[in-house]
This record gives structure tokens, sequence and C-alpha cells, in this order.
């Protein structure tokens, strides 16, 4: 694995000194789909005319952050292997991206604070509980545990616990 030479660019985060690595999730991007991944996004047109999609949502969510979370924990050995990451990191996830993120977040020492948009709760509270470094939750409010959308809250936050 080599670093994302073109994410050291002026105007972005590697022209501060960041190192960035963009992964794309199994199945997505140039990534091939396995029988299994496309079996279960074959159910989510009827999951989501039946008005109940979240159900299947985090069934798939949580099928593709199996995989994809021991593949990144393995990209952040590599990186700090090759001197790119030498200190804790930080981790950029928004809908699927937050779905890997938040079981990622949970078990890997090395990510020392997060930002995680756009995913829903479901599947994810027990994941979430553990999480113990920061998280700007953007564009989301979890209600009962902070004081709303863009704000820094406790992810693992259970109201009324």
């Amino acid at each position: 694995m080599t670093c994302c030479d073109s994410c050291r660019g002026s105007g972005n985060a590697g022209s501060y000194g960041f190192t960035v690595v963009a992964l794309d999730a199994p199945g997505h991007g140039g990534r091939p789909r396995s029988a299994q991944l496309a079996a279960s996004l074959a159910v989510l047109p009827a999951a989501m005319a039946g008005g109940a999609p979240a159900a299947a949502v985090a069934r798939l969510n949580a099928e593709i952050a199996a995989k994809a979370v021991p593949e990144r924990r393995s990209a952040l050995g590599a990186l700090q292997a090759d001197g790119h990451a030498p200190g804790s990191v930080g981790f950029v996830g928004f809908s699927l991206g937050a779905a890997i993120g938040v079981p990622l977040i949970a078990y890997e020492p090395l990510i020392a604070a997060a930002v995680l948009g756009l995913v829903g709760q479901h599947g994810l509270v027990d994941d979430a509980a553990r999480i113990a470094v920061p998280v700007q939750l953007d564009g989301m409010e979890v209600p009962g545990c902070g004081p709303g959308p863009r704000s820094q809250v406790d992810v693992g936050c259970r109201p009324g616990a």
C-alpha cells in the first residue's frame, strides 16, 4: 500500500501535513461485488417499498463493515509501518462510511477523533457505546444526547440510561 500522493496537493488536508487515504468499501467503486453482497442489495427495493428499510440497510451495512473494518485496520498498520501515520489518526465517514466508522472507531486504538454523518443508529448502538474518543456528528441529531446537529456529542450516548 502506498500513500495517495495526490492527497498532498494544495487546498486539502494533505497540504496541512495530514496523510489522507480514501478506501472504497467492499463492492463499491471499482471493487467487485460478491454474490452475497449482490443478494443483500437485491432485497433493498422491497424493504424500501414496504416502508421499513432501516433493518435491511443495517444488515447490509453490517455485512459490508465486517469486511471493511479489518481492511481499514490493516491499512492503518501499513501506513504506520511506512511512516505515514506516526501518531494517532482521525476518521471521517458519511452514510456507509459512517456505518463502517462506528465499529472501526470502537475497536481501533489509533483513531483519536472522528467526524461521522448521515447514518442511522439502527444496528450500531453496541459498537457506539464502546467509542471513547471525541466524535463530531455532522448533519444529524441523536435525541437526548446533545444540543443537535453539527455539535460534538457522545455518539455512544444512551438517553435515559
